[in-house]
């Protein structure tokens, strides 16, 4: 094992097999790591019937640095309101609509920055949120609006 670089981690003082009457406890479960300068063997002791002991092994790594930058969620009821004020296509050529667009939706943007608490943001899950927080407190008002339950309900699940 020491010509592959192999180590075990197994102690043979806690043994993960559990005999009876007529065998002793031995360890016939061997953990076995290669190039794993950091790693923790623990015997459990928990057998859930088995006549096996649940083994845990940890291993040790240090934190990747990943790379966190912006997310842009855009206001998607503003967007609306700009982009029903706008000038038809005709008018100004299917260029300069694109460009307005584009510009109306990035004015309406709001940057969030990505840390390990939030890695990533999906758009539609916050838009879902949104809606249920806001039908939320129009039931708050009404109560026994039974329609506004069931929306309720079918945003949840």
């Amino acid at each position: 094992m020491s010509m592959l670089g192999l180590t075990l981690h197994t102690g043979p003082a806690y043994p993960t097999r559990v005999g009876n009457s007529v065998t002793r406890d031995t360890c016939p479960d061997l953990t076995l790591t290669k190039n794993i300068q950091y790693a923790d063997w623990v015997n459990t002791e928990e057998t859930l019937g088995s006549d096996h002991c649940i083994l845990n092994t940890t291993i040790h790594t240090y934190p990747l640095a990943r790379p966190y930058g912006e997310a842009k969620l855009p206001d998607y009821t503003k967007f609306r309101q700009i982009y029903a004020n706008s000038t038809p296509t005709e008018e100004q050529g299917y260029h300069a609509w694109s460009q307005q667009l584009v510009s109306s939706l990035r004015s309406t943007e709001t940057q969030i920055k990505l840390s390990e608490a939030i890695p990533v943001v999906d758009n539609h899950l916050l838009h879902l949120w949104e809606a249920r927080r806001s039908l939320v407190r129009r039931w708050r008002r009404q109560k026994h609006n039974r329609e506004l339950k069931i929306r309720i309900a079918e945003l949840t699940q």
